[in-house]
């Protein structure tokens, strides 16, 4: 749905809407929204949900960027924005004067936040939709999303139906751990806000924004540990690091584990653990994600990989199992299944993954097609190789 004109970021109407909402005190109690979690529930899509998703996932995947920020229903988003300010500015400002300032304040982020937004997103070449969750009367659509270099997240929109059409209200980043309204509203309080120690937020904000990444560390690295544990400054820390500068990485998730509860930046940990070769400890992360996302075929596949190099094949194996059965009718764990078993000499397992591939999927890999996969050569000069492609023969 196109809320907007291409060229026009803020409707009037929504700025109207912003301008009424911090006119008056209507958010003495804000229901600002947590993360998602196991409290959600698995639920089959309407055919007019399913097919939403899966547009926003082709046209997403093609680069076609423009169609999720034209989805956005920008009251219920500048709403948001507003229920995180209060959520972390505590109060509204009482003067009129103040009340203009931060309405300016607002406006201009959101016209630079959606001026860069499109180029944000098309990082990433590949978006899958992997399923719907409710909860509490709301809907939800989770994608993963992946870069040509393989490297991936999550992103969990929040989805409603408007007018007979179904648009997107807000969206959960995995990475940093944050709402997209969250990160603007929290932003603004900071900028804002007259609360104690403001002034090396603010720096610290300043320099993320300003692109100034090695200040920003530094900035952050000297304001208190009661302030280093604001989520939304320690969600800007990752998100820049991320963006910014991958050589910082390390640094800084040595910074966020001093900090953060262990429920939080649970994607982002896992991969600075895997790294690490903490293999315990990336798993530990797995686990809970997975919970929190509802499930996700290619994090059991990451963690049969772990558990292969562990040593503990008969977990692995289960890993494998959990993969496929939450994708039944993609081959794209099968192969993953068939990599692993193979690469870690478990040959048996991976000749009965051939006949699956074979019979379910009518996909035949000769063995000149295995070979160019590479790493494989033992298993095609293995017993039970060379007995399956004898039974197989024309």
């Amino acid at each position: 749905m196109k809320i907007i004109d291409r060229k026009n970021y803020m409707a009037p109407a929504v700025l109207f809407l912003m301008y009424m909402v911090l006119s008056n005190a209507v958010f003495s109690e804000t229901n600002f929204k947590p993360a998602p979690s196991s409290h959600y529930s698995l639920t089959e899509p309407s055919l007019s949900l399913k097919s939403f998703a899966l547009n926003l996932q082709d046209y997403l995947s093609a680069k076609q960027t423009r169609t999720l920020i034209d989805s956005l229903h920008r009251e219920s988003f500048v709403l948001a924005q507003m229920q995180a300010l209060v959520h972390y500015t505590g109060e509204l400002p009482e003067s009129e004067k103040k009340k203009n300032s931060l309405y300016e304040m607002m406006k201009t982020m959101n016209i630079a936040v959606f001026t860069g937004l499109e180029s944000k997103l098309k990082q990433f070449d590949v978006w899958t939709f992997v399923h719907h969750r409710t909860y509490e009367g709301r809907s939800f659509i989770l994608y993963r999303v992946e870069t040509e270099d393989e490297e991936f997240s999550f992103f969990e929109l929040e989805v409603k139906q408007f007018e007979s059409k179904w648009v997107v209200t807000d969206w959960f980043n995995y990475s940093t751990d944050i709402w997209f309204s969250e990160t603007i509203g929290g932003i603004a309080s900071i900028l804002y806000s007259g609360s104690n120690n403001t002034d090396a937020e603010s720096l610290a904000v300043n320099n993320f924004l300003q692109r100034r990444f090695d200040d920003g560390l530094e900035s952050y690295a000297n304001l208190t540990i009661e302030n280093q544990k604001r989520p939304i400054l320690q969600s800007l820390l990752v998100g820049f690091s991320i963006a910014l500068d991958h050589d910082n990485f390390n640094e800084t998730m040595e910074k966020l584990l001093l900090v953060s509860p262990e429920n939080r930046f649970l994607l982002t940990k896992m991969t600075y653990f895997s790294e690490k070769e903490e293999y315990r400890r990336a798993l530990d992360c797995i686990r809970q994600l997975s919970k929190d996302l509802g499930g996700e075929s290619n994090l059991e596949l990451m963690r049969a990989e772990i558990l292969f190099q562990l040593g503990e094949s008969k977990a692995a194996n289960r890993a494998l199992a959990k993969a496929i059965r939450l994708k039944p009718k993609d081959e794209t764990p099968y192969y993953t299944a068939l990599f692993l078993l193979a690469g870690y000499q478990h040959y048996g397992e991976a000749v009965l993954v051939l006949d699956v591939l074979q019979e379910e999927f009518e996909f035949v890999l000769s063995e000149k097609e295995l070979a160019e996969f590479g790493n494989l050569d033992d298993f095609l000069e293995s017993e039970q190789y060379r007995n399956w492609l004898k039974s197989h023969a024309a």
